[in-house]
């Protein structure tokens, strides 16, 4: 994806006019932020900022509220994934299918007991900040993984994974620890999910220079950190295939707080509006809360 300025970089609050030359280049203009997506009768999705890869491989099997997906900040997933979210058959019952199996005309003769007898459930599915899905990796629902783990191509993941590891195969073990202790102290400093937007560019600097013998603390002291993460609420349908499909923008918060300023709303809700426009010159900020002093 080729991106070109129109404008002069001038700060971390200016607005840009940017092309890029794909049609979908400026969903870009969401990855800055947590985003959450309610799906009615069915799941609730939370992603961190800069979350990536992961929404699109998401596939929903529950029928039922209360599934619930939540990824932390600065994830990445291969496009060759998969995210099951519901599903869940009980195993331990003499008879585990559904009527997806015997067909759904047969519903109609049983009472709301029999019908919840086959019913599958859901688990809730939590992923930390900072986790790396490599090609062909299949997430179960109902998995818990810590923070800071890379998960190995082909790996099918169940149950719960430890924080900071590399793990691997069927299901997923851990192989070894991704960080030293020390990379693992430089890593915490880095405080990445509160990190400002405009300061990821300055992380290079930051690894060579801490690679060079400099302390973490003077290596990092230039980054800034949030007070209160910007989230979007997305609206989304689920499509033929069960993956979801994201529509548009709803809400707008700060923290835990609603924006409920007119204006600011007005404001926000062009912005997120360009994703869903088609149009490949778009405007940009690092973070469009960050812009409107919205902290």
């Amino acid at each position: 994806m080729a991106f070109t300025a129109q404008d002069i970089i001038k700060g971390p609050r200016e607005i840009y006019r940017l092309s890029a030359d794909q049609s979908d280049a400026s969903f870009d203009i969401i990855r800055p932020y947590a985003t959450e997506i309610c799906l009615a009768g069915t799941a609730t999705i939370t992603l961190g900022r800069f979350s990536v890869g992961i929404l699109p491989l998401i596939q929903i099997l529950s029928d039922k509220t209360g599934a619930t997906f939540n990824a932390g900040s600065f994830c990445m997933a291969s496009k060759a994934c998969i995210f099951i979210v519901g599903g869940n058959h009980k195993n331990e019952a003499i008879v585990n299918f559904n009527y997806t199996l015997i067909g759904l005309p047969f519903s109609l003769f049983g009472t709301d007991e029999d019908k919840a007898a086959f019913e599958a459930f859901s688990l809730p599915t939590t992923i930390g900040d900072n986790v790396l899905f490599s090609s062909n990796v299949t997430v179960l629902d109902g998995t818990q993984i810590g923070d800071g783990s890379v998960i190995a191509a082909s790996a099918l993941v169940t149950g719960a994974i430890g924080e900071f590891g590399i793990y691997g195969g069927v299901p997923a073990r851990k192989i070894k620890d991704r960080f030293t202790a020390d990379a693992l102290a430089a890593y915490r400093a880095l405080n990445l999910p509160l990190l400002r937007a405009h300061c990821l560019p300055l992380l290079p600097r930051v690894m060579r220079a801490i690679e060079a013998g400099e302390s973490v603390a003077d290596a990092t002291r230039q980054l800034e950190r949030m007070k209160r993460v910007p989230k979007i609420v997305l609206n989304a349908e689920i499509t033929a295939n069960r993956r979801v499909k994201v529509t548009g923008v709803k809400d707008y918060f700060i923290g835990e707080e609603r924006i409920t300023h007119e204006g600011t709303r007005d404001q926000l809700g062009r912005y997120f509006a360009q994703p869903f426009s088609g149009n490949p010159i778009f405007s940009w900020t690092p973070d469009i809360f960050y812009t409107l002093g919205i902290e």
